[in-house]
């Protein structure tokens, strides 16, 4: 006992510097991964006032677009004088906010974007001007000058919006495309991890415990590649791949490999597992997290040629896309009935409108054809017909408030059916089933090892206190790994 004790606290002292060692390496790791997670909520919010003030140049635009064609054929246009105020007002604020977003751009380095935005802050100012002058020739009774500068502030808030619906497109392709890149790269590393890991292995084989302890540091320098390797592939993907949760959860398993491989090379044979068979683990989890990052990247190619949705994640996605166009035109038509405009204009906007219901129709139409279009996501079918007849209805003229609130019907319809997708239903009606026959087996009795009897006692506990707390913890795991192992072929005291 006390020869076991002093082989232990000859490692005591190393083993606590490697464990310090690798808890300030574990540190660092998670510094870097929480940057990496408020990097992405930057992003995220910055993605967020990107819609959202596209969103509203889309509305100002089609707003002024509308005014313009009411003042054309008002005979007393001082009454759209207050309405062109309004939305001069709100395109001053949309002024602001764009100024906020190109800076908020430019922190995040994306200079394109920023450059982008710049641009349409320009072209919403003179929107905000013509707005501006449109109603103060419309308080003066001059119907045709204030239509026309309607009309010009309507053309300038459209191209504003158009340069930030690029601006959005071009970041989130080449955002894409660094997505697709860092995954084939990732790809790359876990494989030549992988083959480092099968040499290092080789060596353990054919080497003695001292080799096998010398190649420790070079052990410890896969895992330190390894390491580097989740943090490049986090800053570099922000968590937008497909199955983002999976690739980290694989990242974590072949870390752990690795550390049980570092803790086999440690001690003795008899205290540890093999660090042979650890190393193949470890050379198991590098080759499986390379295949499902290469499974991830050839999902985001296919994704990127627009192929329909096959998966149930994708056809969740896409109806959650439609919900969302859905929500915006039964939006566009709770603007546009208070604005009580004329005949012609309530048609031209009807058209508008229809044109867009009619796409979200025939999308819905495409959807129901897929596999898995069934079930949970309810009646496509039903919901492209109801689509299609609002678009038959806003191409007759027919925008009406009961109109706008079936869109807006069919817009939480849409919303309810893409959550059914996020969990799985469980039913809670209860289904009797009759009981039908079944074999009674035999009842044995238990044996000691399945009583939980240990083969090998623990040392008393005079000898235990006289121990270090340090090597009296290594004892007690030393005698349970022996108790495990041994358990199943019985025993008693010993």
């Amino acid at each position: 006992m006390q020869e076991l004790a002093e082989a232990l606290s000859q490692e005591d002292r190393a083993r606590a510097m490697r464990s310090l060692e690798e808890m300030a390496r574990e540190q660092e790791l998670m510094r870097e991964r929480l940057d990496a997670s408020l990097e992405r909520f930057r992003r995220a919010a910055v993605e967020q006032d990107f819609r959202a003030t596209t969103s509203e140049a889309e509305e100002l635009a089609r707003q002024e677009r509308a005014l313009a064609d009411a003042l054309r054929e008002d005979v007393d246009p001082g009454a759209r004088s207050g309405q062109q105020e309004e939305l001069a007002t709100r395109a001053e604020a949309l002024d602001e906010r764009l100024e906020e977003l190109r800076e908020r751009l430019g922190q995040l380095g994306e200079e394109a974007a920023a450059e982008r935005v710049a641009q349409a802050t320009e072209r919403s100012r003179e929107a905000a001007q013509e707005m501006a002058e449109a109603g103060r020739r419309a308080e003066a009774g001059e119907r045709e000058p204030a239509a026309e500068n309607a009309a010009e502030a309507a053309r300038a808030m459209e191209q504003a919006a158009a340069q930030l619906r690029e601006a959005q497109q071009q970041m989130a392709q080449e955002q894409s495309d660094q997505a697709r890149e860092a995954l084939e790269r990732t790809a790359d590393d876990a494989l030549a991890l992988a083959r480092r890991q099968t040499e290092l292995g080789r060596e353990m084989r054919e080497g003695g415990r001292e080799r096998i302890t010398a190649l420790r540091p070079e052990e410890a320098s896969l895992l330190e590649g390894l390491e580097n390797l989740a943090s490049r592939f986090q800053e570099a993907t922000r968590g937008q791949v497909p199955g983002s949760r999976e690739l980290s959860g694989q990242m974590g398993r072949a870390m752990q490999a690795i550390e049980r491989t570092l803790q086999a090379m440690d001690g003795p044979r008899s205290f540890a597992p093999s660090p042979l068979a650890e190393s193949d683990r470890a050379v198991e989890e590098l080759n499986r997290l390379a295949l499902m990052t290469l499974e991830s990247a050839e999902a985001m190619a296919q994704g990127g040629e627009g192929g329909n949705p096959a998966g149930e994640e994708e056809m969740r996605d896409a109806l959650q896309q439609l919900a969302q166009e859905q929500g915006d035109l039964a939006n566009q038509s709770g603007q546009i009935l208070p604005m009580q405009l004329g005949r012609q204009a309530m048609a031209e906007q009807a058209e508008q409108l229809a044109q867009g219901q009619q796409a979200v129709s025939d999308r819905l139409g495409e959807l129901s054809d897929q596999p898995g279009s069934e079930g949970a996501l309810g009646d496509l079918q039903e919901f492209a017909g109801e689509a299609a007849e609002l678009a038959r209805q806003l191409a007759e003229g027919r925008l009406t408030p009961e109109t706008a609130q079936r869109q807006e019907r069919l817009f939480h319809r849409l919303l309810d059916a893409g959550r059914s997708l996020e969990q799985d239903e469980v039913s809670e009606e209860r289904e009797s089933e009759q009981a039908g026959a079944f074999e009674r087996g035999e009842v044995m009795p238990l044996d000691p090892s399945q009583l939980g009897l240990m083969p090998y006692r623990l040392p008393g506990g005079e000898q235990l206190r006289a121990l270090s707390p340090g090597v009296r913890q290594l004892v007690l795991d030393y005698f349970e790994r022996l108790n495990r192992e041994r358990a199943p072929q019985g025993g008693g005291d010993r």
